[in-house]
């Protein structure tokens, strides 16, 4: 897709912009304090530094601290990019008024920036533990249900990354104390590699503890595919998830849930290929209410008017403050209700109970959806 080009190649630029940026205006800083600081030896350090979220990708589960680290930085960079800019802009304003800063006034200023890009990747650290309950009361056009349906949405779980085996056992306890009719996943259920998942035995047993009346289905997202496909897929199956590909599943005799295959899988995910909406719900009754899971909100456009209500999430809702204002800009909505003014299609996209990345939220939360469709 021409928007993922884009934006990955938008994202590469912003990092080597902003880690060159940074790793001088940092020298510039201690070199204020210690004035026979070694460029060569500095430079060898950041760099080292600045590709620990990369290395991190590579190592096994074992070596998480590396994983932590890296991403956490990766978080600290980015504020303190922003903060890096206005310290710079408040010292050159004072150029500009005829008031130049001493060694210790700009040195002061600097030491001020990293000071509070620290305290914000910290706070955001605190507050990616913290869990919201999102609620939504949805009705469907025409007669509607019999009887109010239950649903819990909980998207990007990303086993694998941070804060996801470790947690899995309260998101069940939260889950259910919700007493869902049915419980559906809208993809990345994994974070990658499987070679970060600690314990997937684990993972399939606490799954196995949701409790809904109907059951509980998945969609795939881009993070769900890879060379290790088929071991995620066993860990949903033997945790009692009924992943739905291109397909549709009745649930209580009057609704179709489907289930669509990410529309960009970062690597192999068997042999299923995405189809057309119109060709999976063709033999569905007119009588039913049709609900899909698509983990990517690009795809709204694609079941405009066709089904009653799509869950996505894959945004993260930008999950790090500002990025929030680059995923409005990419999607048509990329967070909460939406509905086109005229069509049938109600769309909810969740911000996802876990972060991707940095175990870090700014500006943004981690959240369960409950929807009453009526």
């Amino acid at each position: 897709m021409n928007y993922l080009f884009i934006a990955g190649i938008g994202f590469i630029l912003f990092l080597a912009v902003g880690f060159t940026y940074m790793g001088m205006r940092l020298f510039s800083w201690l070199r204020l304090k210690f004035s026979k600081m070694n460029k060569t030896a500095y430079t060898i350090g950041y760099i080292i530094f600045i590709f620990l979220p990369t290395i991190g990708m590579f190592v096994p589960a074992w070596l998480w601290p590396v994983r932590w680290v890296g991403m956490c930085l990766l978080a600290f960079f980015v504020y303190l990019s922003v903060f890096q800019i206005v310290s710079d802009l408040i010292i050159l304003f004072r150029r500009l008024v005829k008031r130049p800063s001493s060694e210790t006034l700009r040195f002061r200023i600097n030491g001020v920036a990293i000071l509070l890009a620290l305290v914000v990747t910290v706070g955001g650290f605190i507050h990616a533990r913290r869990i919201d309950h999102v609620f939504y009361d949805i009705y469907t056009d025409g007669e509607g249900l019999p009887a109010p349906l239950t649903i819990v949405m909980i998207s990007d779980l990303h086993f694998g990354g941070f804060n996801s085996e470790s947690r899995l056992a309260y998101w069940v306890e939260r889950i259910n104390a919700l007493e869902p009719d049915i419980v559906c996943l809208p993809g990345d259920i994994f974070d990658g590699g499987f070679r970060h998942i600690r314990n997937p035995d684990l993972i399939a047993e606490r799954l196995r503890g949701i409790e809904a009346t109907y059951g509980v289905f998945a969609a795939l997202g881009n993070h769900d595919a890879g060379s290790d496909f088929y071991l995620k897929m066993d860990v949903l199956e033997r945790g009692g998830v009924r992943v739905l590909r291109e397909e549709y599943i009745l649930i209580a005799d009057n609704i179709a849930l489907v289930g669509r295959d990410d529309v960009a899988p970062m690597g192999h995910a068997g042999d299923v290929t995405r189809g057309n909406i119109p060709d999976i719900i063709a033999d569905i009754g007119e009588d039913k209410v049709i609900i899909v899971m698509d983990h990517n909100p690009v795809g709204i456009a694609e079941h405009d008017g066709y089904v009653d209500l799509l869950l996505c999430g894959h945004t993260h809702r930008g999950q790090l403050f500002p990025i929030n204002f680059v995923t409005r800009a990419m999607f048509v909505q990329h967070y909460g209700y939406y509905r086109a003014t005229g069509s049938r299609t109600q769309v909810v996209i969740s911000s996802g109970i876990n972060t991707w990345g940095p175990p870090v939220r700014v500006g943004t939360s981690n959240e369960i959806v409950r929807i009453t469709l009526r």
